[in-house]
């Protein structure tokens, strides 16, 4: 904000005057700097680098140019006339050899008046209103990139005397085409370096860990790729260091920014579309059935980890650490799916158990390393709490494969006459609850009462157990351990093979 000393010999009239002569060059300047802005961002909007207050040799300077066929020298030279120095600044224009496209942006009426184009020498020069009242400015943009057919970059206010262009209406340039472009200019790899933010979305990159030795910290990890430094330095990724102490080492890994959600959904959507041929293939191989469980039953991550092995080589029962209860979706992403596919709650819990049950478990697996070696996921190492590597984390966009998928249509064609038994003999394997829980899971799934003691009789039919008994610590007495587990598993295996056939 200009300050004035006012000097008491002036005249109250000779005040004033000087008061409004400054507001309005105040104002003018201003105008001036917002219209080099308007002109700037329609220049990087259709791809072409944009600087102000271009020097040149002999001192002077133009208002804003753009690169855009030359990275090297500018092609596009503005000048933005708020005064008349009509000659001076069309001129400057002329003299540059480099620059193509010269324009002058001006809202005098004289200057208006002189027509749409002059001469200065072998130089043509355009003259046009300011972008944010006419759309001739970014028409000749538009001509000279090539690119008539983009969504104009402004939705201008027709005042009148101002003509409007119908299909102008506002639009950002594009995230993820501005983000290739900068890599581009950084001459990076743009392929790599989307391949990499969608690992990095997708479970993290490890990359080695960090010891302590000699009394200091020593990195343990391959080299780091330039554009991995970059995204790094840009805020794109971070840097996570897993585990408590640097003795027993930190894992690092490197896991998307938050702030950077939106670029990463549309390179993975983009990547989704590529590989839609790839997602129907393996459909074809494990049938829809086995597809749409593998992704809805854990939520597209599937944490191959080496307790599950560990526990059968100690002869444990993994059905016991099969999670039972209602799925744990975070209440946005399990209504999405509720609204969006039309799964109801009981289908997808029937489908976590169905997942997570050891008979499915290796087709499981086979789908999740397919869809990641078809690029439509990523696998990175487990880490423990202690830094410790236990296995492998598989990981895949479920939300966006089931869109892709048209999972609404599909899940029509699984038979939930098998589906559902299947998850009901899971729930009778793990046996481990009480009777008042037997029935919270069936209906948790769809099932009801009835479903539970029809099965259990058919083990008691064969002296396997007893009978539901209604009170009690638990549900059934178990009269042989060893039938009764061959048996579920013989229900469950002929369930499970007609439904990975749809």
């Amino acid at each position: 904000m200009f300050k004035l000393e006012l000097n008491s010999e002036y005249h109250t009239r000779g005040v004033i005057r000087k008061i409004l002569i400054i507001s309005d060059d105040f104002t003018k300047m201003e105008r001036h700097e917002y219209l080099k802005s308007q002109c700037t961002r329609i220049l990087e909007y259709y791809y072409a680098n944009a600087d102000t207050e271009f020097t040149l040799n002999d001192g002077e300077r133009i208002d804003v140019v753009g690169y855009y066929n030359d990275r090297k020298s500018p092609d596009i030279g503005i000048e933005v006339e708020l005064s008349s120095n009509l000659q001076h600044d069309a001129a400057k224009l002329a003299r540059i050899q480099s620059i193509k496209l010269k324009i002058i942006v001006t809202e005098l009426p004289d200057t208006l008046s002189l027509g749409k184009t002059m001469n200065i020498g072998n130089a043509q020069v355009h003259i046009v209103p300011p972008p944010d009242r006419d759309t001739d400015f970014e028409s000749l943009i538009r001509e000279y990139t090539g690119q008539t057919n983009k969504i104009w970059f402004n939705k201008f206010q027709n005042q009148g005397t101002v003509k409007m262009a119908e299909d102008a209406v506002p639009k950002k340039e594009d995230p993820l085409s501005s983000f290739i472009r900068e890599l581009n200019d950084q001459r990076l790899d743009p392929e790599f370096a989307k391949d990499l933010i969608f690992r990095a979305a997708q479970g993290g990159i490890h990359l080695g860990s960090y010891v302590q030795k000699y009394g200091m910290t020593v990195r343990e990890r391959p080299e780091i790729p330039k554009e991995l430094h970059y995204l790094l330095a840009r805020g794109v990724v971070f840097e996570d260091r897993r585990g408590k102490n640097y003795e027993s080492g930190r894992s690092s890994i490197y896991l998307l920014s938050q702030e950077y959600h939106d670029l990463a959904s549309k390179i993975i959507h983009e990547r989704v579309d590529e590989k839609a041929g790839s997602l129907l293939k393996i459909a074809e191989k494990y049938s829809k059935s086995a597809l749409l469980t593998s992704l809805i039953g854990v939520r597209g991550n599937f944490l191959d980890d080496d307790v599950y092995y560990q526990v059968g080589e100690m002869g444990l029962d993994r059905y016991s650490s099969i999670p039972l209860t209602s799925i744990d979706f975070q209440k946005d992403i399990q209504r999405y799916i509720v609204e969006g596919f039309n799964i109801s709650p009981e289908l997808q819990n029937a489908m976590r158990i169905v997942a997570y049950s050891p008979l499915f478990r290796d087709t499981l697996k086979e789908i999740y390393q397919a869809l990641i070696q078809s690029g439509l996921g990523n696998a990175t190492q487990h880490i423990t709490t202690k830094g410790d590597l236990a296995g492998s984390l598989y990981q895949v966009p479920f939300l966006m494969l089931l869109k892709k998928l048209g999972a609404e249509e599909w899940i029509d064609q699984i038979d939930t006459k098998k589906l559902i038994p299947y998850a009901e003999w899971v729930i009778i394997r793990a046996h481990t609850y009480t009777t008042e829980t037997l029935f919270n899971y069936f209906q948790s799934i769809g099932g009801n009462i009835q479903d539970a003691k029809g099965l259990i009789d058919e083990l008691a039919n064969e002296n396997i157990t007893s009978r539901l008994i209604s009170r009690g610590q638990s549900p059934i007495a178990i009269y042989d351990s060893r039938r009764f587990n061959d048996f579920c598993e013989y229900k469950m295996s002929d369930l499970l093979h007609d439904l990975l056939s749809v």
